[in-house]
């Protein structure tokens, strides 16, 4: 049988009739499927996207060989393969392939031929391309389990003996491929060679040496066959499947039965080989892969696939189904991976993988020419059909749809095209039954009523009072048999379909204190009730007694928030009612007690918490839709599991309110992608469900290269030095289909285990690792059954620095108990040298007890019989009194300054004469220095000594040299005056940040009275989050550096100023550091600088934002829409007859009038809402957010 890819200019028209019976199956295959595919590009880490090969070993890398070099893939990062010389990507790659014995075989063009073991990081070269001819590479090469290699080369097939490393050309085939061609591939089966060029295909014998050149392809066991025989003779590729070689030419596919191959090599052209069978005519071909009986095509337009079993082929897909802009539907090469997947190599866009097996979700979409195609992507609403199961009815916000499942075609009502504005009839919000075969459509622009038979849009039977009553803002729409119902705000009303009777419940519900309804809900078990949803809360309505009744109510929740119950499950048999509420969770309610059982949300699950449609399927489990895919509950295990574009989904942003479930207990979701349809329980049953070990693929160091594997095994001990920092440990399950959903846990033992949260990142960073040894143990979550993966340990030996070994303690140990001793030894030794020293100490300490009785400083003495002074005050070294310099008195007052001396006389006249030895005399003074300069003193003095009259006799004290100490004190009076009379605030702190000390300017501020204050956070009204942030400024600056900035300080009255701040740092003379704030008051500078902003942003007259402010939010508006997916709306609004208001009134009243105006249109709109004026009497109103489009 005979399978052509569908190209009318290949068939005659003969022809064209059979292709289109034999064809039929797999067009239709190719059009019912949706092709999904992943891209893998640069941006993912591949280094380009010219790739020439790709394979899988047998841990699960991928080795894709590309112009520059060799990288592998894990499921997560790309890794370089550098080489031993760190030149590969100097060069192209060709073929890689694993042999028996686990090695990785790689070849590298204008290099080599290596082998490679991914264990040990070590290459060993088997073939150096400068031991080939000058015109002659590597082109193909087959491992053997024994020491021998087959290679093929542009021209030779040759051998390399493994332990020598010989190379040895074989057989030349140069006269059997001419001057131009070469060999393309090469394949081993049963002793024979299979050698495919662009001069057919060439066999080797193994046991005789022997080459034959297989029958051209000429015909076929077709009886229409359409050969072009020299295309369909340059043989790419070849496989042999049970016996039958496949060949791959520039223009088909072709299987030869190779069962009497021997007949070829002893009867020649008198052979027993049958005739050739066309597989695929008029397919260019790239490259074959075998999948058990399978064989998986890449061609030039595409992929396809053959079962050599069934002998059934077909055409899967190309490219540019996936992504029209795709220029080349080119399949370079291909691999089936070990879950299934195919990796295809595309000519110039990377790598792409699909997934076979995404038949189970059934998509439907906008695809322009597509019979099956909606009117818009954007779905929002489903309504499967009464009669036919069938059929859904499918609104978008462009038209309504009818789905026609079994003949996937889809009919289409109302769409528009190019439409400027949704605000139109073909928006339609909502989907209703009504009676009499009909659909209320809840359009942008009001209720309106199709008819099913006539597909036609029909008047409403209604009164105009009714009519009237259904021209609400923002209504939300629900039918039950007879009846249809709608809310707005605090209104509720109720219209039967055939009388057009209206009755209005608004006064029973707002007597319940009810307003708000979000939904209504078909009740599950009674016909007078109906369910309905408002911002917090679940009710039921009974209509038969006009009651309310609430089963559900989320506490903690304002009825402003924007949030509301989008679905609910009953679930009779564990008594349970699931809600789903949209940016809170799913609760699980009891219904006897309404205790919330459980909670979903996203702070305890993986779950998004725009949730909507929350559904059950047969086995009692739950699903949802959410902005970020589609999720089921296992409500026994409660495992959440998440489905998304890789199961077969279009997207993974699901629109609210758009679901269903069809009769056969299929899902339906509706999404801004468009609509999917699946079977819950076999969608839960896809994919295998046994544990995947983790595996270690990289341990890198930040200080260092580490020389290591490329995977390693469980236990493997990693030798770290102590001062390796920044090690990372990077590992994965090898399971490319869900590596993002794949959770770790991780734990580190050295002593005792630290276990780490659970994570989606493939890889550990840690900063450094203690001396000693470690063990990393890591283990994989399953996202499908939840269950955990074996553990994986490696394990860490980290080196000890020389100063912290266990040997540098032992001597630290010996050398401390040697210092020890020592320092007792001389410490007795001078101990019996103090005890010597002690009487001599105690002699001296009596003579000097009585002169530094009163002082620590030099002494002098007076003596009442010679009236004289003994001091040294004019020698730099204390001595004591009896060697000190004698002089009379009168000689000392001569040298004391004129303005003081005859303060001294009095005070010392009057401390002789009251006699008093409890006084002290104190006194400062200038005195004439020996270079004649006045030098500041200040004496203290006791009376030591009295007669028998008690007259003094002796008077003995110190005196202290203060010249210093006064210029210093004089200094300070100007800075401390300077201090206290600035405007600026000043304030100074000590260094432990105990103690303020402010001037009056600063005390005036914040009412102070005292200079010196405790400090405290919120002394200097500085927010305390700022607070943190000067301390750190402070600290950080050394001494003489300086700061500056501004800041907002809010005064102890509530008065708030604007300051320029400059801090500094500065030394006291004892070395203690104190930082000096100063504020300057710039409030006045602000607030005009505010003004300045105002006149340039809003309208002099009313107070609006002018037209630069308005165009600087709307830029801002739509920047925040497109990023967050938001509708924003803009309003022009402009005065009639404003003009002649101010012709005859005159502009004092027409600006009166605008500015009354002004006042009422901002009562109308929200305080978010942005109304500014561009001038005279147009007004601009502008809406960021809002809850509906429907006006």
């Amino acid at each position: 049988m005979i399978y052509a890819q569908p190209k009318k200019s290949y068939f005659t028209v003969i022809n064209c009739i059979v292709a289109v019976v034999l064809f039929c199956p797999f067009i239709s295959y190719a059009k019912f499927n949706n092709i999904i595919l992943d891209q893998i590009t640069v941006k993912d880490g591949l280094s380009q996207v010219s790739i020439n090969s790709i394979s899988q070993d047998d841990d699960g890398f991928l080795w894709i060989s590309t112009e520059s070099g060799l990288e592998i893939y894990d499921g997560y990062s790309f890794t370089k393969i550098e080489g031993p010389d760190k030149d590969f990507s100097q060069y192209s790659a060709g073929k890689t392939v694993q042999s028996v014995n686990g090695l990785i075989w790689l070849q590298l063009y204008g290099k080599g031929l290596y082998t490679f073991d991914k264990g040990t990081n070590q290459f060993d070269l088997l073939l150096n391309t400068n031991q080939l001819e000058p015109d002659d590479w590597i082109i193909d090469y087959l491992p053997q389990k024994d020491e021998i290699v087959w290679v093929a080369t542009s021209k030779y097939i040759a051998t390399i003996n493994l332990k020598t490393k010989a190379y040895k050309q074989v057989v030349n085939l140069e006269k059997h491929l001419g001057d131009s061609a070469i060999i393309q591939q090469i394949f081993l089966h049963n002793g024979y060679i299979y050698i495919a060029s662009k001069k057919g295909t060439i066999v080797y014998q193994l046991s005789t040496g022997r080459v034959v050149k297989l029958p051209q392809i000429t015909k076929t066991t077709a009886q229409n066959s359409n050969i072009k025989t020299i295309q369909a003779n340059k043989i790419y590729t070849l496989s042999v499947i049970n016996q039958t070689l496949f060949l791959g030419t520039n223009d088909g596919v072709y299987a030869l039965d190779i069962e009497q191959i021997d007949s070829l090599f002893l009867m020649g052209e008198k052979n027993k080989l049958p005739h050739y069978q066309a597989i695929f005519e008029h397919v260019s071909v790239w490259d074959f892969f075998i999948e058990d009986e399978l064989l998986i095509i890449g061609a030039t337009d595409g992929l396809y696939r053959y079962n050599t079993v069934t002998q059934q082929g077909q055409f899967l897909f190309s490219f540019d189904e996936y992504a029209p802009s795709f220029a080349n539907n080119t399949v370079k090469s291909l691999i089936v991976d070990q879950d299934g997947y195919y990796w295809l190599v595309s000519n110039s866009q990377g790598l792409l993988k699909w997934n076979p097996n995404l038949g189970l979700v059934e998509n439907y979409e906008y695809y322009k020419g597509r019979d099956s195609s909606l009117t818009s992507n954007n779905a929002t609403a489903i309504l499967p059909d009464i009669k036919n199961d069938n059929l859904f009815w499918i609104s978008t916000d462009n038209g309504l749809n009818l789905l026609n499942r079994n003949s996937q075609q889809v009919e289409q009502f109302f769409a528009l095209k190019n439409s400027k504005t949704t605000f139109n009839a073909s928006n339609i919000v909502s989907l209703h039954y009504g009676k009499n075969e009909t659909i209320w459509l809840n359009t942008s622009v009001g209720l309106k009523l199709f008819d099913i038979k006539s597909k036609s849009i029909i008047p409403i039977p209604f009164s105009a009072t009714t009519l009237k009553a259904l021209t609400v803002d923002y209504p939300v729409y629900f039918t039950t048999d007879n009846y249809l119902w709608f809310t707005q705000t605090d209104q509720l009303l109720m219209i039967n379909q055939e009388s057009g009777q209206l009755t209005d419940f608004s006064k029973v519900m707002t007597d319940a204190g009810i307003k708000d309804i979000w939904f209504f809900f078909k009740s599950p078990n009674m016909d007078n009730e109906i369910w309905f949803s408002t911002t917090k809360a679940l009710w039921i309505f009974n209509t038969e007694h006009q009651t309310f009744k609430k089963i559900y109510e989320h506490t903690n929740m304002s009825e402003t928030e924007w949030s509301f119950i989008d679905s609910f499950v009953l679930d009779t048999e564990k008594s349970l009612l699931w809600v789903a509420h949209t940016s809170k969770g799913i609760y699980g309610v009891s219904l006897a007690t309404q205790e919330i059982l459980h909670t979903f949300n996203n702070e305890n699950s993986i779950l998004d918490n725009n949730l909507y449609g929350l559904q059950q399927d047969s086995q009692g489990d739950l699903w949802i839709s959410t902005h970020d895919g589609i999720y089921s509950i296992d409500t026994r295990s409660f495992h959440i599991r998440k489905f998304g574009i890789h199961h077969g989904f279009l997207g993974m942003e699901f629109n609210g309110g758009v679901f269903a479930k069809s009769s056969k207990d299929e899902l339906v979701y509706g999404s801004v992608n468009g609509v999917s349809f699946f079977n819950p329980l076999a969608l839960k049953q896809k994919g295998t469900t046994k544990n995947q070990n983790v595996f270690v693929t990289k341990v890198d160091l930040l200080t260092r290269q580490l020389e290591d594997a490329y995977i390693f095994n469980s236990n493997k001990v990693v030798e770290l030095e102590y001062d390796d920092v920044g090690i990372r440990v990077d590992f994965t399950t090898f399971n490319f289909s869900r590596s993002k959903d794949i959770i770790f846990e991780y734990s580190l033992t050295s002593g005792s285990t630290v276990n780490y949260p659970l994570t989606y990142e493939n890889h550990i960073i840690f900063p450094s690792l203690k001396s000693g040894k470690h063990t990393l143990a890591i283990r994989a979550k399953s996202p499908i059954t939840g269950d955990y993966s074996p553990l994986t340990y490696i394990k860490f030996n980290v080196s000890y620095a020389p100063w912290a070994s266990p040997i540098a303690y032992i001597l630290y140990f010996i050398l401390v108990v040697s210092a020890f001793s020592f320092w007792l030894s001389k410490r007795r030794k001078q101990r019996a040298e103090l005890l010597a020293a002690h009487e001599q100490v105690v002699f001296r300490e009596k003579r000097l007890q009585l002169a530094l009785k009163g002082s620590n400083s030099d002494v002098w003495d007076w003596h009442a019989k010679s009236n004289s002074f003994s001091a040294n005050r004019f020698k730099h070294t204390v001595s004591l009194i009896e060697n000190a310099y004698t002089f009379p008195i009168k000689i000392f007052i001569n040298d004391i300054h004129p303005d003081d001396k005859a303060t001294f006389l009095s005070a010392w006249q009057k401390f002789i004469d009251k006699a008093d030895v409890n006084v002290t005399f104190t006194f400062t003074y200038r005195l004439k220095g020996e270079d004649n300069e006045w030098l500041w003193y200040k004496d203290l003095g006791k009376i030591v000594e009295i007669d028998d009259n008690k007259k003094p006799m002796r008077v003995t004290g110190s005196y202290t040299n203060i010249t210093q100490s006064k210029v210093d004190e004089e200094r300070a009076q100007y800075y401390g005056e300077a201090f206290r009379q600035t405007k600026d605030w000043v304030l100074i702190i000590n260094q432990d940040f105990t103690k303020v000390t402010a001037n009056q300017a600063m005390r005036n501020i914040f009412g102070w009275e005292e200079e010196e204050q405790p400090f405290n956070d919120s002394l200097i009204g500085i927010e305390k989050e700022k607070i943190k942030y000067y301390s750190d400024v402070v600290l950080s600056l050394g001494i003489n550096d300086h700061w500056s900035g501004e800041e907002l300080v809010i005064s102890a009255a509530g008065d708030k100023y604007h300051v320029l701040v400059k801090i500094n740092v500065g030394i006291n003379s004892n070395g203690s550091l104190h930082y000096i704030m100063v504020m300057t008051d710039i409030t006045a500078q602000k607030l005009a600088e505010s003004e300045l902003r105002y006149m340039a942003n809003y309208d002099h007259l009313t107070g609006l934002p002018n037209r630069s402010l308005l165009i600087e939010r709307i830029d801002h508006a739509i920047e925040l829409s497109a990023r967050n997916k938001n509708i924003l709306a803009i309003f022009f609004i402009d005065l009639d007859r404003f003009k002649q208001v101010n012709d005859t009134l005159g502009h004092d009243v027409g600006d009166r009038l605008l500015k009354v105006i002004t006042q009422r249109l901002t009562k109308v709109f929200r305080q978010e809402d942005t109304l500014a004026r561009l001038g005279g009497d147009e007004f601009v109103v502008l809406l960021e957010r809002f809850s509906s489009t429907s006006l």
